[in-house]
């Protein structure tokens, strides 16, 4: 109190001036119709900058949720795609029952580490075995082909990306049937080699590389990138293809993790002829 006190006999004359200052503003505003519209609307203009800066802060802060929400709007559109379903058809005489059933669901998690720059870069992300997510699925981003689940907790997994040596995608050149692996043995982080494409296959710059459906990690027709360069030396059967990987894993945000709902039943069938 002592000090509000000595504040206001030191400034008295000062706050006065304000004081007096204010009262006239108030007589010209009250009494001038002019200065009163003036004032009204620098008022408005100011009050409409000041919520517009505000708006636009917290548009900035929403933008993760309003992200969150688009790529699990993506996981449920990829849900719906034909390529996540198989059909069971039956045919008998002229009659035909044929149904779709669900092959593969597509679940949604957010990028919170990634490497690009290592002999063998991984991925972590913010969703693990709590919902589903098992080591082995395939994992896609917007763009394309991201990499393989590689260890799992109940929250987290971590992901062998496309950048690792030991990383091998089963592709296929375009629309056409010829098949061959798509690996990365270091250097650029968008670039890989595709392996094992046989001469008689016709390839040029600009096709598209989707994964072949051959593996159980992966639906067929995921991008996985294109053709940057494709050289068939003398005496070499298989072409030395360049691939433009279609992910840009510097600026990787969300990803989908692949879940194949027949991976059991497969693997029962396939582990009874190996038994044999």
């Amino acid at each position: 109190m002592r000090n509000l006190l000595a504040f206001l006999i030191r400034y008295n004359a000062f706050l006065l001036f304000i004081l007096m200052q204010i009262g006239c503003f108030i007589l010209i505003f009250q009494n001038n119709k002019f200065h009163r519209a003036g004032f009204i609307n620098s008022s408005n203009a100011a009050i409409g900058l000041v919520y517009e800066k505000v708006n636009a802060f917290r548009g900035y802060l929403s933008l993760k949720k309003e992200n969150e929400l688009l790529a699990n709007e993506h996981a449920f559109l990829r849900n719906q795609l034909a390529t996540s379903f198989y059909s069971d058809s039956s045919t008998q005489k002229t009659v035909t029952d044929s149904s779709l059933h669900q092959m593969y669901t597509y679940v949604a998690a957010d990028v919170i580490n990634i490497t690009v720059n290592k002999a063998n870069n991984y991925i972590t992300i913010n969703k693990g075995s709590n919902t589903g997510i098992q080591p082995g699925m395939g994992v896609i981003g917007p763009s394309g082909v991201v990499g393989i689940v590689k260890d799992v907790s109940p929250h987290f997994a971590t992901i062998m990306s496309l950048l690792h040596n030991d990383s091998h995608i089963s592709g296929r050149v375009g629309e056409g049937a010829w098949l061959g692996m798509v690996e990365w043995s270091g250097g650029s982080a968008d670039v890989a080699e595709m392996t094992d494409v046989p001469k008689q296959a016709k390839v040029k710059v600009g096709d598209p590389i989707l994964t072949s459906g051959s593996s159980k990690k992966f639906p067929a027709g995921i991008l996985i990138g294109s053709v940057q360069h494709a050289d068939l030396t003398e005496g070499n059967n298989f072409f030395d293809i360049d691939v433009k990987l279609a992910t840009d894993f510097t600026s990787l945000q969300y990803v989908y993790v692949v879940k194949y709902l027949m991976l059991n039943e497969q693997e029962k069938v396939e582990a009874l002829e190996n038994d044999q």
